[in-house]
C-alpha cells in the first residue's frame, strides 16, 4: 500500500517510486527471463505480438504477449500479479480489475531508436486542442502503469506534473530549454505512473534496455 507521501507525489507529479515490490533476489531471474524472451523473438521462434524496428522483423523494440505459453516464462505472471504490486494497484483502482498490456521495452541492435515527446492516449485524440487534451486528462483514474527497469536505464524522461496540464512547445525539448524534466536512470527502478504524463523514450544500440511494463485497467462505470 502506498504511503501518504507516495499518494501525494502521484497526484502532483504523475508517478512515484515503489521500492518494496520486488525481492532483490528475483531481479536477476527476471532479467534472465527477458533476455531469453528477446532471444526467442529475434530468432523467429516466438512472435506473439512484437513491435518491430525493421521491415525484416529482425529487431524488436517492444515485445508483448509475455504470458503466452510459447515463451515458457511463468515468472512474468508471478511478478506482475504478486501481492506487493497488487497492493498498490488495489489501493488506487479497487478489486475489479483486468490485466492490460504487458511488454518488455528493449533496444534494437541495428540503430539508435526512440520516440519524441508524447502521452499514451490510446485511441483518444493526440495533439488536440487544449480543450480536447484537458478533457482526457481530467477523466477519473481508470488505469495504472507499472515499470521495472532490470538494467541501469536512462532511456526514459518525463515531465513531472504533466498529467495535469496542457502540453507546451517547451515540453518537447525540456533538457535544452531548461524546463523541468526527469530521467529514470536508477538501476532496478520500480515505479507506478499515470499513462497520460508527457514522456520521451530513446535508446542507443550500445545500451541493453530491459524494462518490464504492465498496465492495470480498473472497472469503468457504465
Amino acid at each position: 500500500m502506498p504511503t501518504p507521501e507516495q499518494v501525494q507525489q502521484y497526484d502532483e507529479l504523475g508517478y512515484f517510486i515503489a521500492e518494496d515490490t520486488v525481492d532483490p533476489a528475483v531481479l536477476p531471474e527476471l532479467l534472465a527471463a527477458t533476455r531469453r524472451a528477446k532471444k526467442k523473438v529475434r530468432s523467429g521462434r516466438v512472435d506473439v505480438y512484437t513491435h518491430w524496428a525493421t521491415k525484416e522483423n529482425s529487431e524488436p523494440w517492444a515485445i508483448r504477449g509475455l504470458l503466452a505459453p510459447e515463451f515458457e516464462e511463468p515468472i512474468f505472471a508471478e511478478h506482475l500479479l504478486s501481492g506487493p504490486i497488487m497492493n498498490y494497484v488495489h489501493y488506487f483502482l479497487g478489486n475489479e480489475l483486468r490485466l492490460g498490456s504487458i511488454l518488455i521495452f528493449t533496444n534494437p541492435y541495428h540503430e539508435d531508436w526512440g520516440f519524441g515527446w508524447h502521452r499514451d492516449f490510446g485511441k483518444d485524440v493526440r495533439n488536440g486542442t487544449e480543450e480536447e487534451e484537458m478533457a482526457v486528462l481530467n477523466r477519473p483514474l481508470y488505469s495504472l502503469r507499472w515499470h521495472l527497469a532490470l538494467v541501469d536505464d536512462a532511456c526514459m524522461e518525463l515531465v513531472p506534473g504533466s498529467q495535469r496540464r496542457y502540453r507546451t512547445d517547451r515540453w518537447r525539448y525540456p533538457r535544452w530549454n531548461g524546463h523541468s524534466s526527469e530521467g529514470w536512470p536508477s538501476p532496478f527502478l520500480e515505479g507506478i505512473c499515470d499513462p497520460s504524463r508527457h514522456h520521451e523514450e530513446r535508446c542507443g544500440t550500445a545500451h541493453n534496455r530491459r524494462i518490464m511494463a504492465a498496465t492495470y485497467p480498473g472497472r469503468r462505470p457504465v
